[in-house]
């Protein structure tokens, strides 16, 4: 996005300014920019014509290597400084007194204790995949809302550059190899090439998909906020299936796949609420 952007640019500036070069590895997608037959800007609108074309023309690459101890060189001393600081609180980041007493004491309901960093990542891979033994059924499972194991709960990682989709493919042919190859252990990489369509539009369409009238350029008109919009975010829609989700994400900050389709559509199509209302709602909560 734009703000993502804009902060590369100013770390980028931020590290010239201590002595040091940024480097940039293209890692965010299964399949590498570079390696697509047709170039992002004229890449088809639809998923399964784009997807066929990918799949017939491209190879998904090799992760890359983990760097050896000091392969990257000394830290500049400003750097070094910051880092001695330690991360800024919580409240020092601006959360409010209600925010921090969530992040200390979870919801006890809970989907899952999402942990950041690239070890929490590993450790659910290694659970999810190898312990469990959960990819072999992933593609009956997958859809649904209750529970830790029904789909991969990889994504906030993944949002995170925490874990990369390369290194997730990787291990499910490592699964395929080593204990069974079936519909599900393909749907895995069928969601993350979904992932890298969604990605990639993103990166064709700019800005253009946080604007009302979205990529397609459609001109609907929109009842905007109001106690709709009140209802919907509280989980008082009067709908159980909409309401029980909308309150999980409230106080877990956890939805499923199913259920963020599910709420969207009411919020959107039935309650004819302004579509970036509820993004802005999903941007700041999930």
């Amino acid at each position: 996005t734009a703000e993502e952007l804009l902060v590369d640019d100013n770390l980028e500036c931020s590290l010239q300014a201590q002595g040091s070069v940024l480097s940039k590895i293209w890692g965010a997608t299964l399949y590498h920019r570079d390696d697509l037959k047709t170039p992002v800007s004229a890449m088809q609108d639809v998923f399964t014509p784009w997807k066929d074309e990918v799949e017939s023309s491209c190879t998904i690459r090799d992760c890359l290597p983990c760097p050896r101890a000091k392969e990257l060189g000394e830290v500049p001393a400003g750097l070094r400084k910051l880092a001695e600081d330690g991360v800024p609180s919580l409240e020092a980041l601006g959360f409010s007194d209600e925010e921090i007493r969530t992040v200390e004491h979870p919801d006890e309901r809970r989907v899952l204790s999402f942990v950041g960093g690239e070890d929490a990542a590993l450790a659910r891979v290694e659970d999810y995949i190898w312990r469990e033994d959960c990819l072999r059924q992933y593609f009956e499972t997958r859809n649904g809302m209750i529970g830790p194991n029904y789909s991969t709960k990889f994504s906030p990682w993944l949002a995170l550059g925490c874990i990369s989709p390369r290194y997730l493919h990787h291990e499910a042919k490592r699964y395929e190899a080593e204990r069974v190859q079936n519909k599900s252990t393909y749907w895995l990489t069928w969601e993350l090439t979904c992932r890298d369509f969604y990605r990639f539009k993103c990166l064709k369409y700019g800005t253009a998909i946080f604007k009302l009238r979205g990529m397609a350029n459609v001109e609907k008109t929109w009842r905007g906020a109001g106690e709709e919009l009140e209802r919907w975010q509280a989980g008082r829609t009067g709908i159980p299936l909409v309401d029980a989700n909308m309150r999980e994400l409230l106080l877990t900050g956890f939805m499923s796949n199913r259920g963020r389709q599910n709420v969207a559509s009411y919020l959107t199509q039935d309650l004819g609420v302004d579509w970036r209302l509820g993004a802005a709602w999903f941007e700041e909560h999930l």
